[in-house]
This record gives C-alpha cells, sequence and structure tokens, in this order.
C-alpha cells in the first residue's frame, strides 16, 4: 500500500487506512478494508482509477453502501467512495449531477426549483451513481425514467463514454454497470418535468410518510434484501412463511416488512446470511419461489 499512499498524497486524494466498513454503510456491518479512497471530484476519481488499474490493485466504487453487505472480515482490496463528489448543476429541464451526490438531496432541491416527476423516489438512500447502478425505484417508478445521459469512465480503455438511457441496458433493479463492472459512474443528466415548489413538497412529504408507514426506516438495513419475483411480493411471503420477527444474533427480519432484513444492534454479516439462506429454503419449500438476492455480499 506504500505506493497508493505516495500517490494519494501527491495528487492530494483524501483516503482512510485500515478503516472498518461499518460506519460508511447503511446495515452498520463490515470489518476493515485496507484503504478507502474519498475523491472530491471527477478529475481526482479517473486519477485513482487510472492508477488502481495499471497497478493491479482490486478496487471497487461504491456511493451510500446502501445495497451492501460487507463481511465481518472486511474486504481485500480498495474501496473508493463517491461520497464526497456531490456537485449539481442545474438547467431549465433537469439537473448534472455527480455520481456521489445523494439522491434525496437532488429529489429536495428540484422541488425547491419548480422541477420534479420523480418525486416517488424520495426516501431512497443512494447516491445518484449508485440508484443508476442498481436502476433504484419505488411506487412505480425507477431512476431510468429520468435518466438522458451518463458519463463513464471505462477504467479498460481509458477513456471517457457518454451513454444514452437506452444505451445504458436498463431494467428491474439492473443496467449495464451491473455487467460491465469496469465502466465507472461519474456523472449524470437527469431530465425532470416542471412542477410548482409546494405542490413538489407535497408529493414528498407524502411519500416519505408512506415509507415510515411500511418500511422500518429506524434500523440499519440494506433495504429490500430480495429482488421481487414475478406475482409476487416478497414481504407478503415471508410473512405467510411466518418468519416475521425471526431474529440471528443482531439481525432480525422486520415485524413491519418481510423484505427487510435490520440491524437490532451488533449484527454480524454472518447473522444476515443465516437468515437469508433460511428464508431463500422456507419460500422455496412453501411457495416453490426461488427468490433472488437484490443486496450485494462484498468480501
Amino acid at each position: 500500500m506504500r505506493s497508493l499512499r505516495d500517490f494519494c498524497l501527491r495528487h492530494h486524494i483524501s483516503a482512510l487506512w485500515d478503516v472498518a466498513m461499518a460506519p460508511y454503510t447503511t446495515f452498520r456491518i463490515g470489518g476493515n478494508v485496507s484503504a478507502l479512497l474519498l475523491p472530491c471530484n471527477e478529475e481526482e476519481l479517473t486519477q485513482a482509477l487510472r492508477f488502481l488499474s495499471q497497478n493491479g490493485y482490486r478496487f471497487r466504487v461504491i456511493g451510500n453502501a446502501s445495497n451492501l453487505l460487507f463481511d465481518d472480515s472486511g474486504y481485500r482490496g480498495v474501496l473508493i467512495s463517491t461520497r464526497h463528489m456531490r456537485s449539481l448543476s442545474w438547467d431549465a429541464d433537469g439537473v448534472r449531477a455527480s455520481a456521489g451526490a445523494p439522491l434525496n438531496d437532488v429529489i429536495r432541491r428540484a422541488a425547491e426549483k419548480n422541477l420534479g416527476g420523480f418525486g416517488k423516489l424520495y426516501g431512497i438512500p443512494a447516491t445518484v451513481g449508485g440508484a443508476i447502478f442498481m436502476n433504484a425505484g419505488a411506487f412505480g417508478l425507477s431512476v431510468s425514467d429520468f435518466v438522458s445521459f451518463v458519463n463513464v469512465w471505462d477504467t479498460k480503455e481509458e477513456k471517457m463514454r457518454i451513454l444514452s438511457a437506452e444505451e445504458c441496458l436498463f431494467s428491474y433493479r439492473s443496467s449495464i454497470f451491473s455487467v460491465k463492472r469496469e465502466w465507472i459512474i461519474l456523472s449524470a443528466s437527469l431530465r425532470l418535468e416542471r412542477v410548482p415548489c409546494r405542490e413538489g413538497m407535497v408529493i414528498l412529504r407524502e411519500t416519505l410518510q408512506k415509507r415510515q408507514e411500511k418500511q422500518p426506516l429506524f434500523y440499519p438495513s440494506a433495504g429490500s434484501v430480495f429482488r421481487r419475483p414475478e406475482g409476487y411480493y416478497v414481504g407478503e411471503l415471508v410473512e405467510k412463511a411466518g418468519l416475521l420477527g425471526k431474529k440471528e444474533g443482531g439481525a432480525c427480519v422486520s415485524s413491519k416488512h418481510g423484505g427487510f432484513i435490520v440491524n437490532l444492534g451488533g449484527a454480524s454479516s454472518s447473522d444476515v446470511l443465516t437468515l437469508i439462506a433460511l428464508i431463500k429454503q422456507e419460500i422455496k419449500n412453501r411457495f416453490s419461489v426461488d427468490l433472488e438476492l437484490e443486496i450485494e455480499y462484498m468480501m
């Protein structure tokens, strides 16, 4: 790691060394990573990506880590967090947002500027980059409904790419970035609608209220653990299987929403994985439905 330390000092890129990942995830679970880089802009990010690629480091770019479960033993490689990359550039039709901009901040500030249409996504604890990566959605809307272009750094060819929404190959909770991991999202242009501020703020409040009523927002979690199987709702299947409130160590199947596993305090990755395995097996046995993970396990 000496060469990486020297690189970060030389290019004034903030970095943390041998740091626990738990405080940097919404699950509050995860062991140490050797290096966590925190670039402030696209130039610093691309410099870091070029250095890591050229020197054979194993690395991964993360946003708010709201869809990730880190192993208790940590991550074997370098992590780059975009959380300091929050710049926004507005025009009459929308916004160009850096990858690390919190989606909720973008939605709220858009409403203040009489822009909207995506208020029903309010409450998703993702960055813009993370939301695009997994095509996050809620209440019948997806981030892909508002994407015009995505600016990408190709780590293999070491060049910038600009992808249209069509080229991003969006589908349910997926995109081309799930497959082509060498393409790193730098920023995105979102196309919005003209919505009066007062009307937009009402939608935000109503959406947040619905989330609070239906989801366990006051406990650390990684959101919906499983993808929605065609023709079913995970929460209903889990409830019918009698698994609401099922505990393993500090982890628990939420009694409010069966699709969530929450950290009651001190949960380990093994606690969560045990519950995941139990849920999958019970749902398979009772309903012949194979559940697929929506969260990603990192080790």
